[in-house]
């Protein structure tokens, strides 16, 4: 058996669900498996790190170059005599649409939604929401450079 098949049938039984055409490679991690859900036809590439535990929606038709980091949690940092190593950690939903594409080595961070179809620049930031479908966004901070 192909080890992209074993990946599969593992998440399929941990996410309780079959899916179709989906395809993660090697050294992907994913944490909080509870709050992820997956659609079809979905590829995440080799090193990617997927935080979940603050709910994590991978829609359908998306590709996940290798080693990006989809995040759903953050640390605290409001309490001045406490280090921030141990202030609570904040969770918020993360979403990629359909018919997603993010380049190599992207972040994600924690709350941000993308609509569907958005490109996403390899090595951008993404720290705000895409609600403009179609837009192909890059950089640091990550900003609107064109539509598709």
């Amino acid at each position: 058996m192909h080890w992209l098949s074993v990946r599969r049938w593992i998440l399929n039984g941990l996410l309780g669900r079959k899916h179709s055409r989906l395809q993660v490679f090697a050294d992907v991690f994913i944490e909080g498996l509870e709050g992820l859900t997956i659609g079809d036809n979905v590829s995440i590439n080799r090193g990617c790190n997927l935080s979940a535990a603050g709910g994590l929606t991978i829609g359908d038709d998306v590709a996940i170059g290798h080693s990006c980091s989809i995040l759903t949690t953050e640390h605290g940092f409001s309490a001045v005599d406490v280090p921030i190593k141990n202030q609570a950690v904040n969770f918020s939903p993360t979403t990629i649409g359909k018919n997603c594409w993010l380049g190599a080595r992207v972040i994600v961070l924690a709350g941000v939604s993308l609509a569907e179809g958005t490109i996403v620049g390899a090595g951008a930031v993404v720290t705000k929401d895409v609600d403009a479908r179609r837009q192909i966004i890059a950089g640091v901070p990550a900003k609107p450079i064109g539509k598709h």
